[in-house]
């Protein structure tokens, strides 16, 4: 789908991705997969396993932000705000 989109032209502003997901591909496979499609893509974590080194250290993995699972609305707006904010 995300090629899809691209390849007509369209671009999503933000892909969230789950860390985590049972019998599925879980957040970093994915935005592996993504980097390879679109290097620029604008991908936010998000996960109720806020111990894993993934949340901590997002950056490395390539994700623009983390989204902490159970979240409230206000709080979770600000990795939008900081990953539409991204220079290039």
């Amino acid at each position: 789908m995300y090629r899809e989109k691209l390849d007509a032209g369209e671009r999503f502003d933000l892909v969230i991705l789950d860390l985590t997901l049972p019998g599925g591909m879980g957040g970093k496979e994915a935005l592996k997969r993504l980097i390879e499609i679109d290097p620029t893509v604008n991908a936010v974590v998000s996960s109720g396993y806020a111990m894993d080194s993934t949340m901590a250290r997002y950056q490395d993995y390539g994700f623009r932000g983390v989204i902490a699972k159970p979240t409230k609305r206000q709080s979770s707006a600000k990795p939008f705000t900081k990953s539409s904010n991204r220079a290039g």
